[in-house]
């Protein structure tokens, strides 16, 4: 297809293109956003193209995509192709927002970028008192359209926010890493679940672990590796080993006696 424009692309209208480019083929985040009609018309297009080659199967009978993420709620509960609308007012909002682990919401005052969807999940990326923040949107309890332009960071993009954040996300500048014993056979579901935190992976004490090398913001990171179990067992730092041993020592109390830990 190199130099080619396919049979049908031609058709696309301007809407077409521009949510193909934000979603992709996948029709469930253009529901999300109201235009889930648009986003199946551009499935049948995609798959009614001819390259020029014989017996060529429609694009939609090998290609599939569905980005959310396992045990999910099919259904968001925040309305986001109402939040999208009210973003491209190019106004401040005033969003009421719960942040994780806490149960109150609090009201707060943003300058909105636009929408991040990733994993299955829709965050909010806005500047608050000009320094960049993402909100998931499933803890959006409320937000209203300010009578005031927003005010963005001169040459910040929405792309150039998320990239940042993503950057302190991932790369934070302060770290600590935790190394483990971890049984061989755990290594895909820990590569799955721990991802890019994985640094080091080497051979093991024996032939049945590898050696592993966890980095974390903070020593309590090292609570992540609990649920691996007796798969795993933390090695250093001494500080992260005193921690499992409280962690696992309080579980078992309460599991034992039902007592608070």
């Amino acid at each position: 297809m190199t130099g080619q424009v396919p049979v049908g692309w031609g058709a696309f209208d301007p809407w077409l293109t521009e949510l193909l480019r934000i979603t992709g083929l996948d029709a469930g985040r253009a529901a999300e956003l109201g235009h889930e009609a648009l986003a199946r018309s551009a499935v049948v297009k995609l798959g009614e193209t001819d390259c020029g080659r014989v017996a060529v199967l429609p694009l939609s009978q090998v290609v599939t995509v569905d980005n959310r993420p396992w045990f999910s709620d099919v259904h968001p509960s925040v309305d986001v192709a109402a939040l999208a609308e009210d973003i491209r007012t190019g106004h401040r909002l005033s969003i009421t927002y719960r942040r994780s682990g806490e149960d109150a919401a609090e009201e707060r005052l943003v300058d909105p970028y636009g929408l991040r969807g990733r994993g299955g999940r829709w965050y909010l990326v806005a500047d608050r008192d000009g320094t960049p923040r993402q909100y998931a949107v499933e803890r959006l309890a409320a937000w209203t359209v300010v009578d005031a332009p927003r005010r963005l960071r001169s040459g910040v993009t929405l792309d150039s926010v998320v990239e940042q954040l993503a950057r302190n996300l991932e790369r934070p500048q302060e770290t600590v890493v935790v190394t483990a014993e971890l049984h061989r056979g755990r290594l895909d579901i820990a590569r799955r679940i721990l991802g890019s935190r994985i640094i080091v992976v080497e051979g093991g004490a024996d032939p049945d672990t590898v050696k592993i090398s966890v980095e974390y913001t903070e020593i309590g990171g090292v609570r992540q590796l609990l649920q691996f179990g007796n798969s795993i067992e933390v090695t250093a730092p001494e500080e992260a080993r005193r921690l499992v041993v409280e962690l696992a020592t309080s579980l078992l109390r309460r599991q034992a006696t039902g007592e608070p830990a």
